[in-house]
């Protein structure tokens, strides 16, 4: 069952066609065609049909004139070759009736004569009938006249083609429109029902997958194509979760393989800072072995030795803090109290006992709490702090602040060390990309800060101009909320 739907799959998603308003266009231009076909087919049929019974009955009023003219034309009686040829033409729809005598003698005619009696001098040469048909849609039948057995002349006779046109009655053209929308409606429901609804679920599944949510599963019933590609979608999607849940735990992997480096390059400071504690606690230990102190020296003496411990206590409990997985969980933090406990990890560093760290404070009033996981961010912002020193190269000055936008608060780190050239700002976030000398670095602090900070829903990006500067943007509380309990909704 598909939990989510998207109308539109593209940005021309809206402007195109739907397949069922194609398939009724298609077959309203097909059935369009079919019938003016099939009444252009059934026209033209009824007048070759029509033409064919014209012929029939010119060369049955031939042949019966024929032996009607025979006797008088035997007797020479012309008077009633004429009479008769009058009486024929007034009777029938005749254009052109001509008689001739076997010396091809005009004898009688009623009509328009064309001068053209090639047919009669066939008809008497050949002393058969001859049938031809004239421009302008003229039949014309010439046959010999005979008489006894014997030759007697020859007659022509011409009437047009009526070319009878078609009257379809109004219940032709009812019926085929009947008809036609039948099957366009039968054509959109079985399409509707078998193809157009199993991509439409096809649709909705694809663009719940792109929204994120990978637990959509189609149906796999229906036709054979449609439930393959169903069971090839599931398999899809399943695929798609495992591969990002490895990628997911690689990735923690990752972040947590930086952290424990990073903390070895806070080891040395550490190891300095918890140093001069230690020192004192043997100091004052060995004091009060010695004995010879009254009861408000050594208590003096204890309270010392307690404040160190404690120092000690809380040096290893950040860094502990710091090096131990993060949980997935993410809760308000609170920025300017996180660049606090970040400067605390690596204030006993050697390389930031030259340096000016100065945290613009007036630039963090007034600005809200971010929703994110502490200690990744913390992860991010020591990351951030140990380059920045790196670059200034133990001399110089980094600076934090803080910077509101619309719907975002960024978080700046910048320092006054060298400038990154153009070529190295497009790989900066690479991983395995460094400029520092070999062994000095794994090239994977940035690539996995900027990885972080897009799984907490904002980016980490390098800012233009001088000095250097790195810019955590994170969306403020109400902002991640929102996406939160879309993702919630999701799952």
């Amino acid at each position: 069952m598909v939990t989510s739907t998207t109308q539109q799959s593209g940005p021309h998603a809206g402007s195109l066609p739907g397949l069922r308003s194609q398939l009724i266009g298609g077959l309203a231009v097909i059935l369009l065609v079919a019938t003016v076909s099939v009444g252009v087919l059934t026209s033209w049929a009824v007048r070759l049909q029509s033409d064919r019974v014209q012929m029939s009955y010119v060369k049955t009023i031939g042949k019966a004139l024929a032996a009607v003219l025979g006797g008088p034309l035997a007797r020479a009686d012309h008077t009633s070759v004429v009479r008769s040829v009058a009486h024929l033409s007034a009777d029938a729809p005749f254009s052109l009736v001509e008689v001739v005598d076997e010396q091809f003698r005009r004898v009688a005619s009623r009509g328009s004569l064309d001068g053209r009696g090639d047919g009669l001098r066939r008809a008497l040469r050949t002393e058969q009938e001859v049938v031809q048909v004239r421009d302008l849609g003229r039949i014309e039948v010439a046959a010999p006249i005979y008489f006894d057995g014997q030759l007697r002349g020859a007659l022509r006779v011409q009437m047009p083609l009526a070319g009878a046109a078609v009257d379809w009655p109004m219940v032709f053209w009812v019926l085929m429109a009947l008809d036609g929308l039948m099957l366009v409606v039968f054509v959109v429901l079985v399409s509707t029902r078998y193809v157009i609804r199993p991509l439409q679920r096809i649709q909705q599944a694809a663009s719940a997958v792109a929204g994120g949510d990978l637990q959509v599963k189609l149906s796999e019933s229906g036709a054979a194509e449609f439930a393959s590609l169903a069971d090839s979608f599931n398999k899809m999607a399943v695929s798609i979760q495992d591969q990002l849940d490895q990628i997911a735990r690689q990735q923690a992997t990752l972040i947590q393989s930086e952290k424990l480096a990073s903390v070895g390059r806070l080891a040395a400071g550490i190891a300095h800072e918890v140093g001069n504690p230690m020192q004192s606690i043997v100091g004052f230990t060995e004091l009060l072995l010695d004995g010879g102190l009254d009861d408000a020296e050594i208590k003096d003496a204890l309270e010392r030795m307690r404040a160190e411990a404690e120092r000690i206590h809380q040096t290893l409990r950040q860094l502990l803090d710091y090096s131990r997985p993060a949980d997935q969980l993410c809760d308000s933090v609170d920025l300017l109290s996180l660049v606090r406990e970040a400067l605390a990890l690596v204030a006993p560093q050697q390389r930031f006992r030259e340096l000016v760290v100065q945290v613009v404070e007036s630039s963090f009033a007034g600005v809200p709490e971010v929703r994110a996981n502490r200690q990744q961010l913390a992860q991010v912002l020591v990351n951030l702090l140990l380059n920045a020193a790196d670059a200034c190269a133990g001399a110089g000055e980094i600076r934090i602040a803080a910077r509101r936008g619309k719907d975002r608060v960024s978080l700046l780190v910048s320092n006054d060390g060298p400038s990154i050239t153009a070529a190295d700002r497009l790989r900066i976030f690479d991983p395995f990309f460094t400029t520092k000398d070999p062994g000095q670095g794994t090239g994977l602090g940035l690539a996995i800060s900027a990885a972080i900070v897009d799984g907490l829903g904002g980016a980490l990006t390098l800012e233009d101009g001088e000095p250097t500067t790195f810019a955590v943007s994170l969306p403020i509380i109400a902002t991640v909320v929102g996406h939160d309990a879309r993702s919630e909704r999701k799952s």
